[in-house]
């Protein structure tokens, strides 16, 4: 921890243009450190860290972090980084994105968001209703919140929003005042070997929270109910299927909203969520009960929800045609994957659903294949992209041929290996007219395969003077 040095001032940042570095290197400057970094990437991270006055090296080399007090890194730093090698050799203390995280929130009234699925998006909506009730967070989460316009929020209140990852253990350095957990489902299994390693270190999070807090724990799914069992501390419960201390229900798709009931005690809520699916209705009733949890009242927080902006990548519609509506999510893992399917397929009931699954390390289609191949029956079509390898060695084991035709024999849904924009709007083309949702998922380059359709799509319509509709304006600028 930064404890252990007296006189930190200056901060390197190895991989600073990262989701998750990036906010964290402008919050650490908003809180007086001196900040520089590296990145070899040159994308939109890099154009907001030079416009918050950050310096950012574009190659990694050790004279970089010379003048630095100590190093940040985050868990994709490999040992042969140069930087880092370097400050081993020199004795130049290294930090990982969690400990100075914990650090710069250790004067706040911390709250963590934990769970396999939807940590951003109730991250997102938490920090949303604490600035609708003036409480102006300081937050960081996964996603960009398009209420702040950015993925974090320097806020000045007495609270701050984090995201705790799971994914390689970080998230149990923290010590949160509050801690809400959203569900514990199988995932991240190359770290912790076996689901009951994951459902301990789960349990472990919620017993790190601080003697006087508050923990909110969803009781829907089995593990997090056992979780919640267990938890021996101040706790409130919340669902969509058991009964709870926060209960949804009545949950009911109106396109592009989703209306329910809550209670809590007897009194009850009507709610209208602005989102696509479902699932998130458990999200926003986190989001409420955790609010409710920091001494805020109900009715303004179920009231502001019909306002929610949302957050970029989660079931994001990019494009809207008659015939052709396209939606970019972030999902990744089997759970998410067929709960985004189940969501759009919900929402747009006229609609055929074209799947673009972009397989995201090969490490987690070694552990979850079985899952991930049952993942698509609600989907009509599905092209599957090139494995997204995100810094892991490739490997021979799986390819999107093999994918797609192992796909087909488990879930019945024509699967076929993606080649490029014109193969899936050929498709379309000659489908009689019938409306199509194309939906993206993936957390590598997905989005980008996402925006190159929607500018074929454009184009084609430009192209087809017999059609007389354009496409509506933009909803989301491009990412």
């Amino acid at each position: 921890m930064l404890e252990s040095v007296k006189q930190v001032k200056s901060l390197h940042f190895v991989g600073i243009a990262g989701s998750g570095m990036c906010p964290l290197a402008i919050i650490a400057k908003s809180k007086g450190y001196q900040v520089t970094g590296s990145d070899l990437s040159r994308g939109k991270n890099r154009d907001i860290l030079d416009e918050n006055g950050i310096m950012v090296y574009p190659h990694h080399d050790e004279q970089n972090a010379i003048h630095a007090d100590a190093l940040v890194i985050s868990s994709a730093i490999k040992n042969d980084n140069p930087e880092l090698r370097w400050a081993n050799a020199n004795k130049l203390p290294v930090y990982h994105r969690s400990d100075l995280l914990a650090k710069i929130s250790d004067t706040y009234h911390l709250v963590t968001v934990a769970g396999t699925h939807g940590k951003t998006t109730t991250s997102a909506i938490l920090s949303y209703l604490l600035d609708i009730h003036n409480q102006d967070p300081m937050s960081v989460v996964g996603g960009h919140m398009h209420h702040f316009d950015a993925s974090w929020h320097l806020g000045k209140g007495p609270h701050f929003i984090a995201e705790a990852d799971e994914s390689d253990g970080s998230f149990l350095k923290y010590q949160p005042t509050t801690s809400l957990l959203n569900n514990i489902d199988k995932d991240h299994l190359d770290h912790y070997g076996n689901f009951d390693r994951v459902k301990s270190a789960f349990n472990q999070y919620l017993n790190n929270t601080k003697p006087n807090g508050t923990t909110v724990i969803s009781v829907d799914d089995e593990a997090s109910y056992e979780a919640y069992k267990a938890y021996k501390g101040k706790k409130i419960s919340f669902g969509t299927k058991r009964a709870s201390d926060f209960q949804a229900s009545d949950i009911k798709v109106d396109g592009q909203f989703v209306n329910f009931q809550l209670k809590h005690k007897e009194q009850n809520y009507a709610c209208r969520l602005k989102s696509i699916g479902p699932h998130n209705v458990a999200n926003a009733v986190a989001a409420i009960a955790t609010s409710f949890s920091l001494g805020l009242p109900i009715q303004k927080s179920a009231d502001a929800l019909k306002s929610f902006p949302g957050v970029a990548r989660r079931l994001s519609i990019i494009f809207e045609s008659p015939q052709l509506t396209m939606i970019d999510d972030y999902a990744h893992n089997p759970g998410k994957i067929a709960a985004s399917i189940e969501a759009v397929a919900t929402a747009f009931p006229d609609h055929d659903v074209f799947v673009i699954f972009e397989p995201h390390r090969f490490s987690r289609l070694d552990t979850m294949y079985n899952e991930f191949i049952h993942s698509f029956t609600k989907a009509s079509q599905v092209y599957v992209t090139p494995i997204y390898a995100a810094g892991e060695e490739p490997s021979d084991r799986h390819n999107s041929s093999t994918i797609a035709a192992d796909i087909y024999r488990a879930s019945s849904v024509d699967s076929y290996p993606y080649v490029n924009e014109d193969q899936v709007l050929n498709i379309i083309s000659h489908r009689n007219h019938k409306k199509v949702v194309i939906l993206t998922v993936g957390a590598g380059d997905s989005s980008k395969i996402a925006y190159s359709i929607k500018r074929c799509a454009i184009a084609k319509q430009k192209d087809t003077s017999t059609k007389g509709t354009s496409p509506k304006p933009e909803t989301q600028k491009e990412e």
